[in-house]
């Protein structure tokens, strides 16, 4: 017998694919065995990590470092994610504070404040910090990015680790 232990997986079929690869797909007895070993396995949503599971000695379990290789591959496409949502994000920032400053060149919009003194207290000091504030959010979407590339060369570089071809 095998043993390894249960990481939390929300459906029987997480946790066939982490174990077995794509054989899980293509060999169903795989997974069969693997619930008829592990009747605990029923409610996963009560099974804490780190239980214990029972495997037939056959299984072909997929190598640690296949395993390993796969979360990298998918840490470093989140990474890839999370750097497009956070450049979009600041590009919005950037239009933002750009059209706050147009807006206030225009003579229509300064007269309409008079009538609203507190608006246009807000307004003027909106458009009298924006350079400073395009400047940190320029400063803190570069610090990210760099942030972020760290991150990445030392994923990339990590012992183990097979390169997909063409990935450096």
């Amino acid at each position: 017998m095998k043993f390894t232990t249960f990481n939390g997986e929300a459906t029987i079929e997480q946790l066939a694919q982490r174990l077995f690869g794509d054989a899980a797909k293509s060999q169903p007895a795989l997974v069969q065995d693997l619930v008829a070993q592990n009747p605990h396995l029923e409610n996963l949503s009560t099974l804490p990590p780190g239980t214990i599971l029972v495997l037939a000695d056959t299984a072909p379990l997929v190598k640690q470092e296949e395993r390993t290789t796969g979360t990298v591959e998918r840490v470093l496409a989140s990474l890839d994610d999370l750097e497009a949502r956070r450049n979009a994000a600041a590009e919005q920032q950037l239009a933002d504070i750009r059209a706050t400053v147009e807006l206030g060149k225009l003579t229509a919009v300064r007269e309409a404040f008079r009538a609203l003194p507190e608006l246009a207290k807000q307004f003027e000091e909106a458009v009298r910090v924006a350079p400073e504030r395009e400047s940190t959010v320029d400063a803190e979407r570069n610090e990210t990015t760099e942030a972020l590339k760290r991150a990445r060369a030392t994923l990339r570089a990590a012992p183990g680790r097979r390169r997909p071809v063409g990935v450096p």
